[in-house]
């Protein structure tokens, strides 16, 4: 199919992508700033009061590489961080990581919720006709209460997190100062003990999901420090390991109803390694009846965050077979997989959809190339590669605005994400800017609409909040009349 009138007006810029002459757009790139990466470092040697051990040191800052050639062998991502908890047979406590941590910050509120008004289903006994729910594994049955006493209060400075899901009604706004809620109903050690002695039945474990929600920084150092406790009680440690899986499991869910991915999101279950990664790893590889295959995709930002090292050559080569599969697997499952690969320099997948992508942005009516440089832009993203999505998606509005098509709402604010990522607050504050403007029409179509979560709490977007143009653009967005919409 011919090219639409409107190619040379997006030429350069895809030029400036392929390296080719005529790259005004990595002339302007190479102006940003570097990556500030998402999250915050927790400090090193810290003293955890609650377990007495000393957290690891966090992730390294890292700096983003220049915009990448198109060419599948040129192209680069930001370095892998070498970060990973401590080795057992200690039980690491990462408090402070945790009270740091994006993700723990709103999640609280809205994970006891969930699980109090039952939306959420965690572990009900797997039947044929049921399978969409989680089941723990086979229940523990000695009757014996943990000995390992319930922490304190949760720490009280979280950082902003992911926004709740866009069904939703935002959350109403708190006083960073204020104390943070005290948990409700039995404490971890009560809620664990009742369930225990009542035989740890997968369907009766809903009180103990709450009480660890309630509180889930310490939810996560009781399971940690009960778990290393229970050596020498094989039922109970076997109770306390299908409770980590059930509790990971909800964290999943729950993240993934925030309609946010994030480096750094799923961090908080280190605290939990190395067995909730292995269980995440055999849901994907070898996905139970219980578990939906649809749902594998859902696993991938987790185990980047929690398997930032290549794992074991068997494992290696299993995900491979995953990516490769173009016959059985969906794209989207193969290319989070590719990025996930290239995590750990194993880059022949990523490369070749990086190529495909490239060469679908070429020919073809307006508006499959437009798809096609919105889908190169996210998976620049899913590499890291920050720099290079920006100049993809400042492609996509070259084309879009020649061609007269709109871009989404959510288009827009994923190009202010990566512009913030890349550290171009300008053009960062300009795509918001955009999104503002569509979200204040009131012609917009409900199904489009962003949750004013997003903006408030989504890590990616610190570096534009204290600009006042980005209070302005929320302003005119989300005004007061229309807050509760």
């Amino acid at each position: 199919m011919a090219r639409s009138r409107a190619w040379p007006l997006v030429a350069p810029a895809l030029a400036a992508l392929a390296g080719l002459p005529g790259a005004a757009v990595v002339a302007q790139a190479a102006q940003s700033p570097v990556v500030s990466p998402v999250g915050q470092d927790s400090p090193a040697g810290r003293q955890c009061g609650q377990c007495e051990r000393v957290t690891p040191t966090a992730r390294p800052t890292t700096a983003a590489v220049a915009v990448p050639q198109v060419a599948p062998a040129t192209a680069t991502a930001d370095p892998t961080p070498q970060w990973a908890p401590a080795p057992p047979p200690a039980a690491p406590c990462f408090r402070d990581a945790l009270a740091t941590s994006p993700a723990m910050h709103e999640w609280q509120a809205d994970f006891a919720a969930t699980l109090a008004s039952q939306t959420l289903q965690i572990t009900p006994a797997p039947t044929a006709a049921n399978q969409d729910r989680h089941p723990a594994p086979a229940a523990a049955s000695a009757n014996q209460t943990p000995q390992v006493p319930a922490p304190a209060a949760a720490n009280q400075d979280r950082q902003p997190a992911p926004a709740a899901a866009p069904t939703k009604a935002p959350p109403a706004a708190q006083d960073p100062a204020a104390p943070a809620r005290a948990p409700q109903g039995p404490s971890i050690s009560d809620a664990f003990a009742a369930w225990f002695a009542a035989g740890a039945a997968p369907d009766a474990n809903k009180p103990l999901l709450a009480a660890l929600a309630a509180a889930p920084v310490d939810g996560l150092c009781w399971l940690s420090a009960a778990h290393a406790g229970a050596a020498d009680d094989p039922a109970r440690r076997k109770a306390i390991e299908q409770a980590e899986r059930d509790f990971a499991l909800a964290f999943l869910k729950l993240q993934r109803a925030t309609n946010i991915t994030f480096r750094g999101q799923y961090e908080p279950l280190a605290m939990l390694q190395p067995r909730v990664g292995e269980f995440f790893f055999t849901l994907l590889l070898e996905p139970p009846d219980w578990f939906p295959t649809t749902q594998r995709i859902e696993l991938v930002p987790a185990l980047r965050d929690l398997q930032p090292r290549i794992p074991a050559a068997a494992r290696v080569d299993a995900i491979v077979r995953l990516a490769d599969d173009e016959r059985r697997e969906p794209e989207p499952l193969r290319r989070a997989l590719a990025a996930l690969l290239w995590q750990w320099d194993l880059k022949e997948q990523g490369q070749r959809e990086i190529a495909r992508l490239t060469a679908e942005t070429a020919d073809g009516a307006a508006d499959d190339r437009l798809a096609a440089l919105l889908a190169l832009a996210d998976f620049h993203n899913q590499l890291r590669a920050y720099k290079a999505a920006a100049a993809t998606y400042r492609a996509a509005m070259v084309l879009a605005k020649a061609s007269k098509l709109t871009l989404k709402p959510l288009t827009w604010y994923s190009a202010a994400c990566v512009h913030a990522l890349a550290g171009d607050v300008e053009r960062g504050l300009a795509a918001v800017e955009q999104c503002a403007t569509l979200l204040a029409s009131p012609d917009l179509d409900s199904s489009l609409r962003l949750p004013r979560t997003m903006f408030d709490t989504d890590p990616e977007l610190a570096a534009l909040r204290g600009d006042p143009r980005f209070a302005a653009a929320l302003q005119r967005a989300f005004p007061p009349a229309a807050q509760g919409r």
